[in-house]
Order: structure tokens, then sequence, then C-alpha cells
């Protein structure tokens, strides 16, 4: 949400909300493709994930994405198939349905906050 105040004193709240998102760690990269796909990105190859729900939130740790949904977060391993195509295995997913504005994912853990 972002606040603006106007000359004449008058203040305005606007929700705003991106269309793109994008993550990246080293030479992987992640974005947003639409509102259910998401487009992995290491060197010149790249993979989609499909999702039947909209993609809410993407983190990046190395060789691991965090995808949130709506009700649900999906934790892939990416990897290459013979130096040919990414490869995406989904390796944990639970159920999520609080809203929330932090989602972070490191190297040995998912952290969100509100």
């Amino acid at each position: 949400r972002v606040a603006i105040g106007m000359d004449s004193g008058s203040i305005a709240m606007y929700s705003l909300s991106c269309p793109f998102i994008w993550c990246s760690d080293g030479y992987w990269m992640a974005w947003r493709k639409g509102t259910t796909d998401i487009i992995v990105n290491h060197g010149d190859r790249f993979g989609r994930i499909r999702f039947h729900g909209d993609v809410r939130r993407i983190s990046m740790s190395g060789k691991v994405l965090a995808v949130k949904l709506p009700d649900k977060v999906f934790i892939y391993e990416l990897g290459m198939d013979d130096n040919t195509r990414i490869s995406s295995k989904c390796i944990h997913s639970f159920a999520m349905t609080r809203a929330d504005d932090c989602f972070h994912l490191s190297s040995k853990e998912l952290v969100v906050s509100k």
C-alpha cells in the first residue's frame, strides 16, 4: 500500500499490484509469466512450471525455488537434464492460506511473515 499526500492536505491510500514477479540467485533466474506460469532460466536454457492457481510470490535460493499460491506453497528443486533441458521436481508442498507480506527462501528455511 502507498499513501500519497496532496498539496491541499488530503491523503489518499492506494494498493498496488505488481504483474511481474522476478527473482534470481547466481545463474538461475525465475519470473512469473501471466498469472499461472513460472519461467526458469539458466544460461541460455528455459523451462516452464505451470500451476492451476494464481502465483502470488516466488523466492529462490541456489537451485531451490519456492512458489506461493493463494492456498498452497510448493518447493521445487531445479536441475539440468543432460545439459539440454531444465528439470524441476516438487520436493515439498503444504497448505498455507494466510496472507503474507514477506516470503523468503534461504538455504535452510522458508521465512513467511506479515
